[in-house]
């Protein structure tokens, strides 16, 4: 029998210490809970007209709604977990995008009661009334810098920012550049920082300077940029071996002293010495040996730990004791019946055009199972 793909965990967002909250590639109208007590993670809603690949790239709380950051999708979507009603905001259509990918939005940020979503591939910054769903486009940038609408496949916001009371630091993905945006007053400045080739995949900030991370690990140095005095320092002596790849890092975490790079495609993790820049390698968290695609799409920082999310199991590594804590989850009952009956049904589907006769795989007892389960969830 055909087995089910794992449920890849696309975006999450931590609800208190023992709640996370899920969506996922292969499943795009499936918001999933995992309960780190019970190390269980199991379907909590499906969300109906939702029917995208890749439909959604994270997914955020606001007060009693889940708000959906659409990624393929055209619209956001709100949740609430009180008495389960969806509703569906529709984006601005544009004429016009930034690079070749049809990914809309990374991430979104949830400030007061306002919603703002960087463009990834759209063109704008969306601000939404969280209250009155009322959107607003903020696009002027982009016609007073146009060195950011280039012909790369990339577009302009990745995942990482940085957050200061008021302001947003964005890193241009597309370009040498940093968005600094005021929520209060919405107004977007752009800096150009570093030379020509850097473009950047994350950002952090260690009180005084900004340190930027390169997109690709091939020709662009990690930069040191003071906003203050508009100065930058490259730093591009990179660990021994390391090989450079295009899209060598994914995500960042500052812990004090040192800032964490994590591996996209690179063959290591590195550690930045905030004080003197100086490289080392950063030794793998788990094993990704067997990695196809993002090696560390899900680090965060959280009381004094850094967590991870890798296919089944959460880790939280006290990086000083180098501890490790690991909670491998199991799949609750809504997956498991709902993966079943995909085993069956593709099971039936395939034997339909041709002679069969009952035997270990096919028989009445998985016949009947296939069809209580289609009972289930017509209920």
């Amino acid at each position: 029998m055909r087995k089910s793909a794992e449920i890849g965990i696309e975006a999450f967002c931590m609800d208190g210490e023992d709640t996370l909250w899920c969506v996922s590639k292969e499943n795009p109208s499936g918001l999933y809970k995992i309960d780190l007590k019970t190390a269980i993670m199991d379907e909590f809603a499906l969300l109906p007209d939702v029917s995208t690949i890749n439909a959604f790239s994270n997914v955020l709380i606001y007060k009693d709604y889940f708000v959906f950051i659409p990624a393929n999708e055209d619209a956001i979507v709100m949740f609430c977990r009180g008495n389960g009603t969806v509703e569906r905001i529709p984006l601005p259509q544009s004429q016009r995008k930034i690079g070749k990918s049809d990914i809309k939005f990374f991430t979104g940020v949830i400030y007061e009661d306002f919603l703002f979503m960087f463009g990834y591939s759209y063109p704008g910054i969306v601000k939404m009334d969280l209250e009155e769903r009322r959107i607003e486009i903020i696009d002027s940038w982009l016609s007073e810098s146009a060195f950011i609408l280039t012909d790369e496949m990339e577009g302009c916001f990745h995942t990482q920012y940085y957050k200061k009371i008021d302001t947003v630091y964005f890193p241009f993905m597309n370009a040498d550049a940093v968005m600094e945006f005021n929520f209060k007053t919405s107004k977007a400045t752009v800096h150009k920082v570093g030379s020509s080739g850097q473009r950047y995949v994350s950002i952090e900030w260690d009180g005084t300077d900004f340190w930027l991370i390169p997109r690709d690990g091939r020709q662009g140095s990690i930069v040191k940029w003071n906003p203050v005095r508009d100065a930058v320092v490259y730093y591009d002596r990179y660990p021994d071996g390391f090989n450079y790849d295009k899209y060598a890092f994914y995500k960042t975490v500052n812990v004090g002293k040192e800032i964490f790079v994590f591996a996209n495609r690179s063959n290591m993790n590195i550690s930045i010495d905030v004080e003197t820049g100086e490289m080392k390698a950063l030794a793998d968290i788990y094993d990704t040996s067997e990695k196809k695609g993002c090696k560390y799409r899900h680090v965060e920082w959280r009381d004094g730990r850094l967590f991870f999310i890798d296919d089944r199991k959460c880790i939280w590594w006290d990086y000083k004791s180098d501890e490790k804590n690991m909670i491998s989850f199991e799949y609750g009952e809504k997956i498991r019946s709902r993966r079943k009956k995909e085993e069956l049904r593709q099971q039936f589907h395939d034997a339909k055009e041709r002679q069969i006769r009952e035997g270990e795989e096919i028989n009445l007892k998985s016949l009947m199972t296939y069809l209580s389960l289609c009972n289930e969830s017509e209920q």
